[in-house]
């Protein structure tokens, strides 16, 4: 026993190995549990066994293993998140350069029924009537 009065024997940090000790806060009135070579220490406490219960509270081996799945799922889950973002991303790209890439190719293809029609004799003129295939074979194909 410690003493602070009932109060469990404290052990030692669980982080550096070091001495812990009770200490008390005056200006709030209050107790907690800290380490005296890396400072680690509890939250304040009314009283010492509750101070106490959580410093000496540790993890066991079956808790660790069971975080430490969770902690890789968790990686997993944020990694494979993060890849499917990307693909999405790419994807968007992809779709946005290919809308970009059709509506050039019906601008151009409008733009050639334009010279069609401004010419002065289309019909018979082997450059219109060539332009004019092309043209509507390409809005044919995106439409």
């Amino acid at each position: 026993m410690s003493a602070h009065g009932q109060c469990p024997d404290l052990l030692p940090c669980p982080f550096c190995g070091g001495k812990a000790e009770f200490k008390e806060d005056e200006q709030y009135g209050a107790l907690y549990v800290g380490c005296v070579a890396c400072d680690i220490h509890t939250v304040f406490y009314t009283d010492a066994g509750g101070a106490a219960e959580v410093w000496n509270e540790r993890a066991t081996s079956a808790d660790v293993e069971r975080l430490t799945r969770e902690r890789d799922d968790l990686k997993r889950d944020h990694t494979a998140l993060y890849a499917q973002s990307h693909i999405d991303a790419a994807t968007v790209r992809v779709h946005a350069e290919t809308a970009l890439e059709a509506q050039r190719e019906r601008d151009e293809a409008k733009a050639a029924l334009s010279r069609i029609a401004n010419c002065g004799n289309p019909a018979d003129c082997d450059y219109c009537s060539k332009l004019m295939e092309d043209a509507r074979r390409a809005l044919d194909a995106r439409e």
